[in-house]
């Protein structure tokens, strides 16, 4: 095949990557860092060579034929090889000595290379390379996976079912492996064995036996190449064009660009501190409207909403590695804001869409300002870099890269393999990330080849994995089908089985901390009664013995990243397991503490022990909810040393931590309690007003919240409906003529509201204060003069309002509700006229908002008043992760009742008011969420996205 077309026009190399100083090129070069060589010196043959290796062939080559060294001679053969013309590869590798020329050499000019493969089953967006590889006449690609038209599968799976072992395929190569169910004896294949991984770290206790398999491992970039190398024996390679586009990539659209930045994906998760700690960052840009989905979109309107936004931050734990978003958005003609170790900068710069950013050097602001003082110029710059990534990236050329780079590795000549006991298969995620085609089938045949195991093994050779790993499976399958909405577990014999073999476990292995910390949890989470006490009693009695008599092996498995994850320090645990694991620190007693403040945490929220809060802060400080709790633990004890002690830890917490709105809140209600200033208050007041504004929890991408595991996190409120009750002074069946109904969040939204009722003609036995907090600390005078107080313990990083004035809706005993959104301004008989006008002598199917209040706009109505029975009939407030944030509150509903019918009256006796933050620019972030998802925001839907579930019950007995 002859495919000389495909070489780009020549481009200039980037350079964001350290240059490596030249004696030390040739070392990086050997160790197969081609990333970091590609940044060498300009008169070096290796700077050149890798540069093509990474896939910008055209420079490269002009490069490397000024060199006279036989070096370059091999490698420009290669790069030709690389870029599809086999035949002047064939003949310059004729010309080459050495092994690694001749056996290359033979594959080239074989008519089919024969490749057996496990590549990623999607076929789609970022992942084509299976797609080019079966349709590269060059290859013949068999893949071994579990969808219709691959090689079928199967948990622990004979490699030589899939092929000839006598005539063994030229060689074998996974791409991400951390998500393929690899044959075990995988090395009984007689062929060069490849792999790729990017998440490594990620499922690191799962993932480290089977690296060892392999005879090289893949890498995108420098970064991961130096945290894989120690991990493994192997060769470690980086291969930067292992990801492309999609097939179809829309033209973005003519214009100016409207949205000023959007993000979308993980933008908010516990395993990712330092893309919280960005997202903070550049909310400290005064002037940004930023627009943050934490989810996915359909891929045309991801591609769209790219197309309208000026620019896009690319936040990687491995800051070098090929970032696909950043890709993505570039292709979009959107200036893409990266890590300085991007390997992006092999292709483009900053006169081409590319700006790079240190985030712990405070560069991100700089780079942010200097696209919105320009924008025109930075649109024009990016335009060049589209057509670029279009090109470099396209499906056809990564994935006829990719193949021919795996053909150049797997000709590397290379000693004998050591032959080493076949790992076990386990499920690697509870749900987030890539399960088996038809999971529901794959997985429980795997679970039970794992108990098959276990119960096959003598007592005697038990071993901490053996132990573990069949009860891990079946406490994850069972996290699997608690996430489903509504999911009745009560026959369910999973968690219970997996907790007696953590008992059998334990009687067998008593000192393994890991095993203890594996049946405390689930218990705690999802056990019962008899379960929680003896897992509190296990806990406390691990935590008071000295930890040097506890065992703990990095590779002892402690759950996948995905499980309960708002309670253990996951990232930190594997990154330093993967050191300790890689020989470059001994970590095993900070492994330990990273356990024991996670069981400090558990039992301190269990047990009510609170003085465990600042005993698990101070074992892992670094993990923001350990600090939170230790300040809201002060903040309980209403007095001003403990506020002032409590400020510190939570003004830093509003300023870069994934529970930046909480921590602001507490803020908020220790400076009207206790006259607090927060230092720089005004600026992150508006920083954290446009962070609860401006940002889209998508419903797919969480845990639905009626899922039993969606309870269960919030651990002692999981016993319950959900909520808890602080005080009720109710006598139940007494009949009030009103209820004024109030969501708070952590004593903080209504802090005048008591004194302005008190001014009411309205008698104050005549009704009924009903509070529901969002979180779970309810204001001191709230408690005191409210008749009922609720706290909903949200522990998200975004709260959902709505949540709680439906809990204040179910509670209310009066025929007559008025919901009040923030602080408001009554006329003195305001409360007397409402109920006059929705009496049932009056209309009674009248609704009552604020005055000012021209549109269902959420700047503008802040109250609504109505006959309960109707908001309940409504379906009340609507409880979609949409409706989170800035957007919870009566407007919706309001509108909702508008198209069903009801009468809309303004009401004299409520004035406009003002919100308790200023406005932010949110026009276009409401505008845009109209634009993707039409259906569920269009100005006629009459119903919820979300019900409650109580309501519904509710309605139906009104119906």
């Amino acid at each position: 095949m002859n495919a000389s077309h495909l070489s780009p026009a020549p481009l200039g190399l980037h350079r964001s990557t350290p240059r490596p100083e030249a004696a030390d090129l040739s070392k990086t070069f050997a160790r197969g860092d081609y990333h970091a060589a590609a940044a060498g010196p300009s008169d070096r043959w290796e700077t050149h060579a890798a540069l093509a290796l990474c896939g910008n062939i055209a420079p490269a080559l002009d490069a490397l034929r000024d060199f006279d060294r036989p070096e370059a001679r091999f490698y420009e053969a290669v790069a030709h090889w690389l870029d599809g013309d086999e035949d002047t590869a064939a003949r310059g590798l004729e010309e080459c000595d050495g092994e690694h020329a001749r056996k290359l050499l033979a594959l080239v000019t074989k008519p089919r290379i024969s490749v057996l493969a496990q590549l990623p089953w999607a076929r789609m967006g970022a992942h084509t390379i299976l797609e080019v590889g079966q349709n590269d006449p060059k290859f013949r690609v068999r893949n071994i996976g579990f969808s219709p038209s691959d090689l079928p599968n199967k948990p622990y799976g004979d490699i030589n079912d899939y092929c000839d072992p006598n005539r063994p395929p030229d060689f074998y190569i996974a791409e991400m492996l951390e998500w393929q169910m690899v044959p075990p004896n995988i090395q009984e294949l007689r062929c060069p064995i490849l792999c790729h991984t990017a998440d490594f770290d990620l499922h690191l206790q799962v993932l480290h036996p089977w690296l060892q398999l392999f005879d090289e491992v893949l890498v995108t970039d420098t970064t991961e190449h130096a945290a894989v190398t120690g991990l493994v024996r192997a060769p470690v390679t980086t291969v930067p064009k292992a990801f492309a586009l999609p097939w179809t990539v829309p033209n973005p659209p003519n214009g100016p660009r409207d949205l000023d930045l959007v993000l979308t994906g993980s933008v908010f998760h516990s395993f990712w501190p330092d893309k919280a700690e960005m997202v903070h960052q550049a909310l400290a840009v005064g002037d940004l409207t930023p627009f943050f989905l934490n989810g996915v979109l359909a891929e045309t309107a991801y591609f769209e909403t790219l197309g309208r936004s000026k620019f896009s931050i690319v936040c990687l734990r491995h800051p070098g590695a090929t970032p696909t978003r950043g890709l993505e958005a570039l292709a979009m003609g959107c200036t893409v804001l990266a890590q300085t170790d991007t390997v992006l900068a092999l292709w483009v710069g900053k006169e081409q869409g590319l700006l790079t950013y240190d985030l712990a050097g405070g560069s991100l602001v700089r780079e942010i300002e200097t696209v919105l003082r320009d924008p025109e110029t930075h649109a024009s710059r990016a335009r060049q870099g589209m057509d670029i990534v279009r090109r470099e990236f396209d499906p056809w050329r990564v994935g006829a890269h990719y193949l021919r780079m795996a053909t150049f590795l797997a000709a590397r000549p290379r000693g004998a393999r050591q032959r080493l006991e076949p790992p076990s298969q386990k499920r690697p995620v509870v749900r987030k990330g890539w399960l088996p085609h038809r999971h529901d089938l794959v997985l429980p045949v795997l679970r039970e080849k794992n108990m098959e195991r276990f119960r096959n093994t003598p007592v005697s050779d038990h071993t901490i994995h053996s132990l573990n790993d069949p009860a891990r499976e079946l406490l994850l399958e069972h996290a699997y089908e608690a996430r489903k909405p509504n999911a009745d577990l009560t026959g369910d014999k999973l968690a219970p089985l997996a907790l007696n073999m953590y008992r059998a476990a334990l009687r067998l292995k008593p000192d393994s901390l890991a095993l203890r910390f594996n049946f405390i949890r689930p218990a705690l989470h999802f056990g019962t009664e008899t379960d929680i006490d003896e897992a509190l009693s296990l806990a406390k009695e691990t935590l008071e013995v000295d930890s040097n008599r506890l065992t703990l092996d990095p590779l002892d498995d402690v759950m996948p990243w995905d499980y309960c994850e708002g309670f253990f320090h996951y990232r930190a645990y594997f990154d330093l397991a993967k050191e300790t694991l890689a020989g470059r620190r001994d970590g095993i007693a900070d492994l330990k503490n990273l356990i024991l403040a996670s069981l400090h945490y558990y039992y301190g929220r269990m047990a009510k022990a609170p003085r465990h809060f600042a005993m698990a802060a101070t074992l892992d400080p670094d993990f923001p909810v350990y600090r939170l709790w230790q300040a809201k633990d002060l903040v309980s004890r209403g007095d001003r040393a403990s506020a002032d002690r409590a400020l510190p830890l939570l003004a830093a917490l509003a300023r870069k931590s994934l529970y930046a709105v909480e921590a602001w809140s507490l803020l908020k209600a220790m400076g009207y309690e206790h006259g607090l200033d927060v230092p720089d208050g005004d600026s992150l007041r508006l920083a954290l007003n446009r962070l609860e504004n401006n940002t889209v929890l998508n419903e797919d991408y969480r845990a639905i919240r009626r899922s039993p595991y969606f309870r269960a996190q919030r651990l002692d409120l999981s016993r319950n409906t959900g909520f808890a009750t602080v005080t009720d002074r109710r006598k139940r069946g007494s009949r009030k003529a009103l209820s004024i109904l109030l969501a708070d969040a952590n004593g903080s939204r209504y802090r005048d509201f008591v004194d302005i009722l008190s001014r009411q003609t309205l008698p104050r036995e005549a009704y009924e204060i009903i509070c529901a907090d969002v979180f779970d600390r309810p204001s001191p005078r709230m408690t005191d003069m409210a008749d009922s107080v609720f706290v909903c313990g949200q522990d998200e990083y975004l709260y959902n309002r709505n949540v709680a004035f439906n809990l204040a809706l179910i509670e209310a005993q009066s025929d007559i509700v008025a919901f009040f959104d923030q602080r408001t301004v009554l006329a003195p008989n305001a409360l007397e006229d409402i109920v006059s006008l929705l009496s049932p002598g009056g209309n009674a199917r009248r609704v009552l908002v604020n005055q000012g209040a021209t549109s269902f706009d959420r700047r503008n109505l802040h109250f609504l008043a109505l006959r309960r029975d109707d908001a309940i009939l409504a379906d009340a407030l609507d409880e979609s992760a949409y409706f989170a944030g800035g957007r919870g509150g009566p407007y919706e509903l309001a509108r909702r009742l508008d198209l069903r019918g009801r009468r809309i009256d303004v009401f004299d006796g409520v004035p406009p008011g003002r919100a308790e933050e200023p406005p932010a620019a949110t026009t276009s972030v409401d505008a845009l969420m109209s634009e993707l998802w039409p259906g569920k925001f269009s100005s006629l839907r009459a119903h919820t996205i979300r019900r409650n579930l109580v309501i519904e019950e509710l309605r139906g007995k009104l119906i």
